[in-house]
């Protein structure tokens, strides 16, 4: 039981810090379109997950 109850406090962890890092790569991609005058460039932020690692696209303009 205690097994179990350690599972589950890992993958919640583990969630929790997944969340606050894509908020994080949204807020930094949010502010730097701001700053560069391109607001344009908000409604674009897609995230690739591949193998735990977060990577932005390049952007085509």
């Amino acid at each position: 039981m205690v097994a179990v109850r350690f599972v589950v406090a890992v993958r919640f962890v583990v969630a929790v810090r997944f969340v606050v890092a894509v908020r994080f790569v949204v807020a930094v991609r949010f502010v730097i379109a701001v700053w560069s005058g391109r607001p344009d460039g908000v409604g674009e932020m897609s995230l690739t997950v591949r193998s735990g690692d977060i990577t932005l696209p390049d952007r085509t303009d």
